[in-house]
């Protein structure tokens, strides 16, 4: 990890999981963007005080957001601790959010197995 300008953490998704970095923000209280990028793909979000507020890929905005990126294994991030965002368009906790993809997750591999 450096940081390119002071507040702002870089780093690879093959270092540190999306999980983890939503975790550690999540238990650190943090306020910050976190930005991913995968090839062409680009998707940020914003947390307020640990809990993951706003969530945006292209047009697609809210939960599915979060579903989706936690199964980024590879790509790139960016945490800058002085962005901010007003938007609300997430439904549950960070741990909610984390929970329901993590059994999305689960579903998609039981359906793999039973084909």
């Amino acid at each position: 990890k450096r940081a390119s300008r002071p507040g702002v953490i870089q780093g690879r998704l093959e270092e540190m999981s999306v999980t983890e970095l939503i975790q550690s923000l999540e238990m650190g209280q943090k306020s910050c963007r976190l930005s991913l990028r995968r090839g062409g793909d680009a998707a940020e979000l914003y947390f307020v005080a640990g809990q993951c507020k706003h969530a945006q890929h292209g047009a697609q905005m809210g939960d599915g957001v979060v579903y989706e990126v936690v199964n980024w294994g590879d790509g790139e991030f960016e945490i800058d601790f002085g962005a901010s965002s007003d938007r609300v368009t997430t439904t549950h906790s960070t741990t909610g959010l984390l929970m329901e993809a993590m059994r999305i997750m689960d579903e998609a591999n039981q359906s793999k197995v039973e084909s």
